[in-house]
């Protein structure tokens, strides 16, 4: 009898939303499966909508902030102190604080005080994705061309957004320290990064954008701290950039990020990361360390694991080779700020690392993948 009133309860309230993309920092920002859109973590700029409404904590939100948008959501990505969603027509909405030019131009009610309420953001339609880290914001077109606002750049004083030119054909784009995209072709390009550090693929050109030499038939990006990764099609794993942090999975780390000149720690050329195989997507974080979703749905990580991002401990913190994390059947892995998040195959969502926003989702730095109730 139980099993039928289950059965029932299922066909009546239909399956319940699971995450699609977490986003975020200092807030955090989870696209839900039905277009919903909720968050948690620092509120103080609006970023996560009224400020009132929302219960705080010691740090932030002391439990998960339902955001009102006018239509559902398709994508979202969290800038320092800006949110910024595509709706299902195309266009994009933005919130949070505006100080430099971070919410492209919306009228705003306070000047660059900004909004606590999400403002459609002017001058761009037909958006299908977007990506954010710190000032900087990006917008892939249907047609694949891709637009940035925010900080000053080459490409414009960031107060609307402004084509990039030397892109066509892009299905995705990432941002860290600098910017990734990946065309349809699998053809990866680079800009804005300190090239000192060997992320852009190249030592020259530094300001304009420039394709990745000897990498194709990428399917996977993510950009993370002063270094970039790629999962080709053949399921391998491919980094460059600098080794500071481990980041680069090559089996040693240097001491410190090194300036003004090549050494063996800083990698211009991509080159495999040992021991991955069958990867069918990268993340990789602001925090040092970057994971491998492997299509069995185990999850190599590897870079900083100070705290507990590599749901183990290692002598000083710093993961030079790829390890196992200790969750099976992931469907989807975020490496975000100090924090690792999956989705299993079975729907349930976890969180391990640090406890940055004071309580929630996590009371303590963990090394435990602990399930979060989206309820």
């Amino acid at each position: 009898m139980s099993a039928i009133l289950s059965l029932t309860a299922l066909l009546i309230t239909g399956p319940q939303p699971v995450p699609v993309k977490v986003d975020g920092y200092r807030h955090t920002l989870v696209l839900l499966s039905n277009g919903e859109l909720i968050g948690w973590g620092r509120p103080d700029m609006g970023q996560l909508g009224p400020i009132a409404a929302i219960p705080i904590g010691y740090y932030g939100s002391k439990g998960i902030v339902h955001i009102k948008l006018p239509k559902k959501a398709k994508d979202i990505a969290a800038g320092y102190e800006t949110s910024v969603a595509v709706l299902e027509d195309g266009t994009v909405m933005t919130w949070g604080v505006d100080t430099a030019n971070f919410m492209g131009g919306a009228t705003l009610p306070k000047g660059n005080a900004g909004s606590e309420v999400p403002l459609p953001l002017p001058g761009l339609d037909h958006v299908v994705k977007v990506a954010a880290f710190g000032s900087t914001f990006l917008a892939v077109k249907d047609n694949g061309d891709v637009y940035r606002w925010g900080s000053q750049s080459p490409f414009g004083d960031g107060r609307v957004p402004t084509k990039i030119p030397g892109l066509e054909n892009i299905v995705d784009v990432s941002v860290k320290s600098g910017c990734m995209a990946l065309d349809k072709s699998g053809h990866v390009f680079t800009w804005g990064g300190m090239d000192w550090t060997g992320m852009l693929g190249r030592l020259d050109n530094p300001d304009g954008v420039g394709m990745v030499k000897g990498l194709d038939n990428v399917k996977s990006i993510a950009a993370g701290n002063s270094m970039c990764m790629a999962a080709k099609k053949d399921g391998t794993v491919w980094t460059w950039g600098s080794n500071f942090q481990a980041q680069l999975g090559t089996g040693k780390r240097t001491e410190q990020a090194v300036r003004g000149g090549m050494s063996n720690d800083i990698r211009v050329q991509p080159k495999q990361v040992p021991g991955i195989k069958n990867a069918v997507a990268v993340s990789s974080s602001s925090g040092g360390f970057g994971y491998a979703l492997l299509s069995n749905g185990t999850v190599k990580g590897w870079g900083n694991g100070q705290l507990g991002q590599m749901t183990s401990r290692s002598n000083g913190g710093y993961f030079e080779s790829p390890t196992t994390i200790n969750l099976a059947n992931v469907k989807d892995v975020w490496g975000l700020g100090m924090n690792g998040y999956a989705l299993k195959s079975d729907g349930s969502f976890w969180v391990w690392g640090d406890n940055f926003q004071g309580g929630f989702p996590l009371a303590k730095v963990t090394t435990i993948p602990t399930r979060i109730s989206l309820k």
